[in-house]
Order: C-alpha cells, then structure tokens, then sequence
C-alpha cells in the first residue's frame, strides 16, 4: 500500500511540474513577444559628426539633427539650376512627405504668385549656407514640446537669363516639428514648417554668423 501511495504522489508532483512549466514557457512566450513589439516601436536619433560613444535617449531629437534637417530642406527647395517657373513648385511637391500641408500652400502660393509677376522664368537660385554659419545650440530653440524654431545664415546668388539680379546674405529663421504620426514616408520623424514673421532678414557680409547672441 505505501508504495502505492507513494508511486500516485509521484505521478502527482510529475503533473504538476508539467503544468509549472507549461505556464512558465507561456510566459516566456508572452513576454518575448511584447519585447520584441516594445523594440520594434523604439527610435533613437543619433547625433551627426560622433567622436566618442554617446549615449542616446528614445525618441529625443538631437538640435543637431533638427538643425541639418532645416538647412537641407532649404537647400533643397530653393536650388533653382535653370528656370525657377518649373523648379521651383516642383522642388515643393518632391518635398511634400518633409513639410506641413501649411508650408506646402504657402510655398505653393508663392511660386504662383511670382510666375504670375514674371519673376520665375529663367531664373537660377544658388542657396548654401554662409561661411561660419555651422550649428551652434543657440541656433535651435525650442518652441513647445515638439515644435523648434531654426536659425540659418545664407548666401543667395540669383540670375535672370543670365544676368545677376541678387548676389547677398540672408537670415532665415524657420520653423521644425516632429511628425507625430506614420514615419513610413518620413523616416527623420520631422516636419519643415516654413518661416517665422519678418524673415528672412538682410545681413552685412562682416555680421557674426559663428555665434548668436544670447
């Protein structure tokens, strides 16, 4: 009789160490998948020009990075190579999936409005970045919790078939925000959107351009 009992004790401590692991690999499984889930929803944006390890927040934007996306988006929209009539709104509309649906109009408006007046057709824009004009903190600040405002320093050379027509130095102070949403077409995870009142301003060749005052 006794060992009989002790054969069913045994069977039943063997059921019951199945069912604890059993358990124990569902929760292995569970937890496994919502790791992987939690990971795949991660973002960590990587400061440009590293020289050492770093060590990098989720989701925290860089001023760095919201600065160099700022200057290329600019670059890019006003690089008029041989007649600004079709480069111009065409550069918009590449760039749509970088910008707010607002800035899109607005640009949009803008193109119409100077072909209307005559002032697109052969005419080149050369925009890039004044010398000294690198990033600096004081040329990021920080509007609200997703929205910066981008201080950039340039030199504009246009022509009107062929004949110079502006040849000097601006200041743009433009506004970055963060998309909020589907990064599918966006992968920076950012919005240009447009200018802030009263820029761009005009700039002396000799103005500072390496610091702004604080």
């Amino acid at each position: 009789m006794a060992y009989l009992d002790a054969l069913s004790e045994s069977k039943r401590q063997s059921r019951l160490r199945d069912l604890v692991i059993a358990v124990l690999l569902v929760c292995v499984v569970v937890l496994a998948v919502g790791w992987q889930a939690k990971q795949n929803e991660i973002t960590v944006h990587i400061r440009p020009g590293l020289q050492s390890a770093v060590t990098a927040r989720a989701n925290e934007m860089p001023a760095e990075n919201v600065f160099n996306f700022a200057l290329t988006l600019m670059l890019q929209i006003y690089r008029w190579r041989t007649d600004a009539r079709t480069e111009y709104p065409a550069n918009v509309n590449g760039l749509f999936p970088y910008m707010t649906e607002k800035c899109r109009t607005l640009l949009l408006d803008d193109a119409k409005t100077r072909d209307r007046l005559g002032e697109l057709t052969e005419r080149t824009r050369l925009w890039e970045a004044m010398t000294g004009s690198y990033f600096t903190p004081s040329r990021v600040q920080v509007v609200d919790g997703r929205t910066w405002l981008v201080t950039l320093d340039a030199q504009i050379r246009e022509t009107v078939r062929g004949e110079t027509v502006k040849d000097g130095f601006f200041r743009y102070e433009v506004y970055v925000e963060t998309t909020g949403g589907d990064r599918s077409d966006n992968p920076y995870g950012l919005l240009f959107n447009c200018f802030a009142p009263n820029s761009p301003s005009r700039l002396e060749p000799a103005a500072p351009t390496e610091e702004l005052a604080q």
